[in-house]
């Protein structure tokens, strides 16, 4: 007998997947004409490394009214099965909270499972899915029909990028262009490389965000420094770098092929985000620099908050010391001084569970 047959008029479910085995038995099918009144579903991750997602599986077809749903992760078969039954869906927040993408932390979200959402889902209004990432080749062929959406939290991966010889041959090539010099081969390759093929992508990357102008919240990357460093080197095993007698962590750069946020790679195409009241960019290989600062501070009159400058040596006191990103927080300051500089906390769901009741 389905459990759900008991309780048509129920509008919000909070699960536990440690339960999922008595609960999945008692589900309809999905072929059943049960309808139900829910709009908010919550999965509690008791095993967040590999929850129980056939009660999710089983809910879905059944629940054609829901607006809200809070998983782990987000994997295709559930974004599908979301675009499918759930078309009024406005909320999707993960789960499983971590204030890092690094592997020792939590697992990543499938790869483009958001995408399917926000090129599916019409009334989207919320994606908070740090931890989930977006290709750019997907993002570029799976056009976001959400335009309503307010709070975006995910990360763009795949991103056509210079190489580190490439970068420097780039802007030797720039220079010899302003004395009107001729440009050996690798400079050449360089510059157009980045005109004719990094360019277009990245300004067709930021078309598609500039549509979404109800933005208030827009955060494309996520701390990707390893948190456990600080708390267990014997399970957690780091590289040092000494400099004199002083010894760091060496937490490495942020991940490649992520988006440059630069004027010249057309950030300008942002303006249209009058709305935005937070921009996050922790752990994007990101050229933000004075004019890209500048603009912003002009462009976003509503903003208020910045993640991707903020202090880190408290947060990661064995960090080699960052002079450039200290003074850009300084300078970004001194055009607005009402914008914050911190750190994304996050709160685990089980608290806002416990509250809400």
């Amino acid at each position: 007998m389905s459990i759900l047959k008991f309780i048509p008029n129920l509008e919000e479910l909070w699960l536990e997947d440690q339960h999922g085995d008595y609960f999945t038995r008692h589900l309809p099918s999905p072929q059943s004409p049960l309808k139900t009144r829910l709009k908010i579903l919550y999965l509690i991750p008791f095993r967040p490394y590999n929850p129980n997602y056939c009660m999710i599986v089983g809910i879905l077809p059944h629940a054609p009214e829901l607006l809200e749903i809070g998983l782990p992760y987000l994997n295709h078969e559930i974004a599908t099965d979301i675009s499918t039954f759930c078309p009024r869906l406005q909320t999707f927040i993960q789960t499983n909270t971590s204030e890092s993408s690094h592997s020792s932390e939590l697992p990543c979200g499938i790869i483009n499972s958001l995408g399917i959402l926000l090129s599916n889902c019409p009334n989207l209004k919320k994606i908070d899915g740090s931890n989930h990432q977006i290709g750019a080749q997907f993002l570029l062929t799976h056009p976001w029909i959400c335009q309503r959406l307010e709070v975006l939290r995910c990360r763009i991966v795949g991103v056509d990028r210079l190489s580190e010889e490439e970068e420097i041959d780039y802007h030797q090539g720039l220079l010899l262009r302003r004395l009107g010099w001729p440009l050996p081969e690798a400079e050449t390759l360089a510059v157009e490389k980045y005109i004719h093929q990094i360019c277009p992508q990245h300004q067709q990357i930021y078309a598609q965000l500039a549509k979404m102008t109800h933005l208030r919240v827009l955060e494309i990357g996520m701390e990707y420094r390893n948190l456990s460093h600080e708390k267990n080197f014997r399970f957690h095993p780091v590289s040092f770098i000494h400099r004199g007698a002083q010894t760091y962590i060496d937490y490495g750069p942020p991940p490649q092929n992520t988006l440059e946020l630069s004027l010249t790679s057309g950030l300008e195409q942002l303006s249209t985000l009058r709305n935005l009241k937070v921009f996050g960019f922790e752990g994007v290989d990101c050229r933000i620099d004075e004019e890209e600062l500048r603009w912003m501070a002009i462009a976003w009159p509503k903003l208020r908050v910045m993640r991707g400058l903020q202090d880190i040596e408290a947060r990661f006191p064995n960090s080699i010391y960052d002079g450039e990103r200290w003074y850009r927080r300084w300078f970004m300051r001194m055009l607005r001084p009402n914008v914050k500089h911190e750190h994304r906390l996050v709160e685990p769901i089980c608290f806002v569970w416990q509250h809400k009741y």
